[in-house]
C-alpha cells in the first residue's frame, strides 16, 4: 500500500525541481544563459511513478486497491502529468474489466470499486491544456507548468501528435496520426522552423514513411485577407502570400495538436468495456 507516502514524496521531489529551476533563472538572469541550463531540469519521479503503475496493475483485480489507485492519482496531479494519467487509468480500468465483474463482487469489493472509479472520474474533470512547444525551448516549457500546474491545479500535456496521412488545410477528416506501443499519439514537440524547407520535408517524409509531402498538410501560398476576420491588421491583400518554413512549422504544429485531440476521444481498452452503474 503507497498511502500518503508515494504522494509526499512526489509534492517534495516537485518542489525541489521548481527551486532549483528558480535559482537556475536567478543566476543566469544576467548572462540570459538559462535556457540551455533548462536542458538540465529532469523530473526523474516518472520512474517511480511507472514502477508503481506496473505494480498496481499486475495485482489480482480483487487487490488493486482504491489508496494504491488514489496515490498515484495523486501525484499525477502533482506533477501536472496528463498523459501519464490517460495512461494509468486505461491500464486499470482494463485490469478491472468492470463490466464483467462488478456485478459478482461482494459488498465490500464493490465499494473499492466504486471508490476508484470516483477518483478516476474525479481526475478527468482536471482542465487538461495541450501544450506546442519546441524541443530546443525547455525553458518555456518549465514557466508554464509552474504556472499551469503549480497555481491553477491544471493537467498538461505536449500535444502534438504524429501525422500519418494526408489532410486538407480546411477539412481535417482524412487525417490520421501514429500511434506508439502505448497506443498513444500525442506526447510530442512542435514542428521546428528553424531548418530549411528540405529538412522539414524529409521530417514529414520520415513520418509518414514517404507517403506524404510537407504540401498535403500545409499550403505553399496563402492569402493575408483570409485572416481578417481574425485580425484586424491583416490587410485587404488579396495577393497570394508565399508561406515561409517557420509559418509552414507552426501550422503544422497546430494541425496535428487538434488531430491528436480528436485521437483521444477513442478510448479503447484492451479488455471489454467499462460502462457501469455506480448507483
Amino acid at each position: 500500500r503507497f498511502g500518503s507516502i508515494l504522494p509526499a514524496c512526489c509534492f517534495a521531489y516537485k518542489s525541489i525541481m521548481s527551486r532549483k529551476w528558480e535559482s537556475i533563472k536567478l543566476v543566469s538572469a544576467s548572462s540570459g544563459r538559462h535556457t540551455a541550463a533548462a536542458f538540465s531540469i529532469k523530473h526523474e519521479f516518472a520512474c517511480i511513478l511507472e514502477d508503481a503503475v506496473d505494480v498496481v496493475v499486475a495485482l489480482k483485480k480483487s487487490e488493486i486497491g482504491w489508496v494504491n489507485v488514489d496515490a498515484i492519482i495523486q501525484c499525477y496531479k502533482i506533477l501536472g502529468d496528463a498523459l501519464g494519467l490517460y495512461r494509468f487509468a486505461k491500464k486499470v480500468l482494463s485490469s478491472m474489466n468492470a463490466v464483467e465483474e462488478y456485478s459478482s463482487l461482494v459488498a465490500s469489493q464493490r465499494a473499492g470499486t466504486s471508490r476508484i472509479m470516483t477518483s478516476l472520474l474525479d481526475a478527468a474533470a482536471i482542465v487538461t491544456v495541450r501544450v506546442i512547444n519546441l524541443e530546443r525551448r525547455p525553458d518555456r516549457f518549465l514557466d508554464f507548468m509552474e504556472c499551469a500546474v503549480s497555481s491553477e491545479r491544471m493537467l498538461v500535456m505536449k500535444g502534438v501528435a504524429k501525422l500519418e496521412q494526408k489532410s486538407s488545410v480546411s477539412v481535417y477528416k482524412n487525417a490520421k496520426v501514429i500511434c506508439d506501443k502505448e497506443g498513444e499519439s500525442t506526447g510530442n514537440f512542435a514542428f521546428d522552423g528553424q531548418c530549411s524547407i528540405d529538412e522539414l520535408e524529409t521530417k514529414i517524409a520520415q513520418m509518414t514513411k514517404g507517403l506524404c509531402v510537407l504540401s498535403d498538410f500545409v499550403k505553399d501560398k496563402w492569402k493575408p485577407s483570409e485572416l481578417s476576420a481574425f485580425d484586424k491588421h491583416a490587410g485587404n491583400d488579396f495577393k497570394d502570400a508565399h508561406t515561409t518554413t517557420s509559418e509552414k512549422a507552426c501550422a503544422l504544429s497546430h494541425i496535428a495538436a487538434w488531430v491528436g485531440v480528436v485521437s483521444s476521444f477513442d478510448f479503447s481498452l484492451d479488455k471489454g468495456s467499462v460502462a457501469m452503474n455506480l448507483n
